[in-house]
C-alpha cells in the first residue's frame, strides 16, 4: 500500500513532477450505471472524512463492498491526525471485497460463497446476487476532502473543493508510482530468471515472479460524484475542479521512455 509523509502540511503534493513539456487536462465522463460493475483493475474513488467513519451514503456501500479496505482507511486515519490528512488521498488494493490478495484466501471465499449460496437458496434475507457475483478485482481510492462528517462538523464547500483539488493530484501521483513500481519489479524478475543463479538466488527470484504475477495495477479510473452527497457541495462545482487539474501526456521514467498517463475518469451513478 503507497505511503507518504504527513510531517509537513505544506508538502502534502509535490508540484514537481518528471514530465515532458506538453500536458492536458483531466477529463470527467459521465453515465449511468453500477460503479461497483467496473472492470478489473479500475480505481473507484470517493470522498472521505477524517474520522475514519464510513457509515453512511455511497462510503457505506463502499464498506460492504470491501470490508478489508476500510479496515485499512480506519486504520490510517486512527494513526494520523487529520489536518495532516485533509487534501490527501489514499490508494487501497482490494479482491473480492477483501484485499488478501494470496491463492489460498482466493479458494476459502470461494467456497464459503460456494456454501452460503447453496445453503440459504430461496433466503430473502440473502444479500442481491449482484452483490455476491462480484469478481472484479478493484483498487479504492479514498480522498480526503473534508476533516469531519455532519451537516455541522464538515468543512465548508469552499474547504471541500480546495481539498479535493489536492487530493486528486495526491491520488493521480501514486498511481504513477505504482504503475513505475510495477514494472521495475517485472523487469527485476526477467532479468533473474534468465540468469544462471545459485539455489538460494533461485528461490528469490521465484518469490518476485509470484509477486509479480500476483501484482496488479491501475488500469483505469472511474468515481461517484464525488462531494455532493453527505458533503452536500454541488456535483458541477467538483466536476470543475477535477477538470482543472493538469496531467502529462507521458511521464518519463528513468529508463528516459515516455510512459502514458491515464487522463480520463469515467463519473458512474444512478440517477
Amino acid at each position: 500500500m503507497p505511503t507518504k509523509s504527513h510531517s509537513d502540511s505544506s508538502n502534502k503534493v509535490s508540484s514537481q513532477t518528471n514530465t515532458n513539456t506538453h500536458t492536458n487536462r483531466l477529463k470527467v465522463v459521465e453515465s449511468k450505471g453500477d460503479i461497483f460493475a467496473a472492470p478489473s483493475n479500475s480505481l473507484l474513488i470517493h470522498a472521505c472524512n477524517c474520522e475514519g467513519s464510513w457509515g453512511a451514503g455511497i462510503a457505506k456501500a463502499f464498506k460492504t463492498h470491501y470490508p478489508s479496505a476500510y479496515e485499512v482507511y480506519h486504520a490510517h486515519c486512527t494513526s494520523h491526525d487529520p489536518e495532516d490528512l485533509i487534501g490527501t488521498a489514499l490508494l487501497i488494493p482490494t479482491f473480492h471485497g477483501d484485499d488478501h490478495d494470496d491463492d489460498s484466501t482466493r479458494t476459502r471465499m470461494k467456497s464459503d460463497r460456494k456454501t452460503k449460496t447453496t445453503a440459504a437458496a430461496g433466503n430473502k434475507k440473502l444479500k442481491s446476487s449482484e452483490q455476491q457475483q462480484h469478481k472484479h478485482h478493484h483498487f479504492v481510492g479514498c480522498l480526503f476532502t473534508s476533516r469531519s462528517k455532519g451537516a455541522k462538523k464538515r468543512d465548508s464547500p469552499a474547504q471541500i473543493l480546495d481539498a479535493t483539488g489536492s487530493a486528486m493530484r495526491d491520488l493521480l501521483e501514486q498511481v504513477v508510482k505504482q504503475q513505475s513500481d510495477h514494472k521495475r519489479t517485472a523487469g527485476e524478475v526477467l532479468s533473474s530468471s534468465t540468469s544462471d543463479n545459485s539455489d538460494e538466488e533461485n528461490y528469490e527470484g521465484k518469490k518476485k515472479e509470484q509477486t509479480a504475477q500476483n501484482g496488479r495495477v491501475v488500469e483505469e479510473i472511474r468515481m461517484c460524484k464525488i462531494n455532493s452527497g453527505l458533503f452536500n457541495v454541488p456535483w458541477e462545482k467538483t466536476k470543475a475542479v477535477v477538470e482543472g487539474i493538469q496531467v502529462p501526456e507521458a511521464t518519463t521514467g528513468k529508463e528516459g521512455k515516455p510512459k502514458a498517463v491515464i487522463r480520463e475518469i469515467r463519473c458512474i451513478s444512478r440517477e
